[in-house]
């Protein structure tokens, strides 16, 4: 992770990190913002300016309606399924959008027709200013939390060469 100077270009000559992860959201920082937070246990100076994008692949495990909420975004995050999480994303085709202030937004129900499928994923989180905050949950057909901020089962992250995930082209 490479932190910029706020006006600045961030640049990062690195791979960007690939893998899995348990968590999913950035745990709401304390009412000062000035201390140090933590972004999938890494240690970063600050959450103020910081843009966080997931390239994934949903992998359900079930077939049926699958419900995504986004219950926290300060300041704002954007979601995006199939077709446009690869391609041609913006904020008018985002599948879910939440703002900060905004009232709670009805959650939004996916329907998926095959269980093991790798549905294209994409989420944009933005924090402009001073504190941070994002949460999302994922229930299952069942009403099972299968996403939570410290849990995560259902969505691939993967790079690595021996991910059955298909190549996400973009």
């Amino acid at each position: 992770m490479t932190t910029t100077t706020p006006g600045g270009v961030p640049y990062n000559d690195g791979n960007p990190n690939c893998g899995t992860t348990k968590k999913f959201g950035i745990v709401k920082s304390d009412s000062t913002c000035t201390n140090p937070s933590i972004i999938y246990d890494k240690n970063v100076p600050s959450l103020e300016n910081i843009v966080l994008q997931h390239i994934a692949y949903f992998h359900p495990s079930k077939k049926g309606t699958y419900t995504f909420n986004v219950l926290e975004a300060d300041d704002a995050a954007y979601i995006w399924f199939g077709k446009f999480a690869k391609d041609g994303f913006n904020s008018h085709n985002a599948d879910i959008t939440k703002f900060y202030g905004q009232p709670q937004r009805t959650p939004l129900t996916y329907q998926v027709e095959k269980a093991g499928a790798y549905i294209p994923f994409r989420l944009l989180y933005v924090n402009a200013q001073t504190c941070a905050a994002f949460s999302m949950t994922v229930k299952d057909p069942d009403g099972n939390e299968v996403v939570l901020t410290e849990k995560n089962k259902q969505f691939v992250f993967g790079c690595s060469k021996d991910s059955k995930a298909p190549p996400f082209d973009f």
